[in-house]
């Protein structure tokens, strides 16, 4: 139809700190951890991030699990923590993320419309497929697609061609959702449109490459996608 050529067909999620929330592992050891608690949450989750870009630039790569697991050894190492049953539980944790409070109704919600609903994430096929499944929302998704098929993690644009030619669909008529700053920078880049949730009240990158829109939780979600403006 005349118009419809910019109309959004489906949604890709990010996963970790969009869907489920990273810093959960933590909070439930936190009595365990003491006082290095936020510092450690913060420092695991950025060289997770870190490790995932080197190793793409370097063309030296790992399974994101692997990457997850050396992350926290560096943190652990770095704050002086030396107990390997807490390394082991975190671990565990990470594969048991909590969904944010507001994701599965949402989520309900989008089903209902005629959107294809779909993952896109840094993490193993197996390891997302199981977290989702625990979180109990896996059975909103039409597919999950993993960086694994390319061997690169975000923000290459390899990465974000995936849901293009898995879908059969143009960029411009797909959103991204994502609560990475770098990730929406990322997926503008490559021609995706992009909503940034924005949880934490961040800044917004300085990359010239910005959200379509930016949000604080998931909860606004079908109202701008049923509005359809991202031009």
């Amino acid at each position: 139809m005349p118009g419809d050529s910019n109309k959004i067909r489906a949604c890709v999620f990010d996963v970790y700190g969009t869907l489920l929330d990273f810093n959960s592992a933590i909070k439930k050891l936190r009595d365990k951890i003491g006082p290095q608690s936020e510092q450690l949450s913060a420092l695991w989750r950025s060289k997770q991030l870190e490790y995932s870009w080197l190793r793409t630039l370097m063309g030296k790569h790992t399974d994101f699990d692997q990457i997850t697991a050396d992350a926290l050894d560096f943190s652990l190492s770095t704050l002086s923590i030396k107990d390997k049953d807490l390394r082991n539980d975190l671990m565990g944790l990470f594969h048991k993320l909590e969904p944010f409070p507001e994701v599965s109704k949402i989520l309900k919600e989008l089903k209902s419309n005629e959107l294809s609903i779909v993952i896109l994430s840094n993490g193993t096929s197996h390891t997302l497929t199981a977290s989702l499944q625990q979180a109990k929302i896996n059975f909103y998704f039409d597919e999950i697609y993993s960086i694994e098929t390319v061997g690169k993690f975000k923000p290459h644009p390899d990465v974000y061609r995936i849901p293009c030619d898995g879908l059969g669909l143009e960029p411009k008529n797909i959103a991204f959702i994502s609560a990475n700053s770098w990730d929406i920078a990322g997926a503008a880049s490559f021609g995706l449109k992009t909503i940034w949730v924005n949880r934490s009240g961040s800044k917004n990158e300085v990359l010239t490459f910005d959200p379509n829109f930016e949000i604080l939780d998931l909860t606004m979600l079908p109202e701008l996608l049923s509005a359809g403006d991202f031009r």
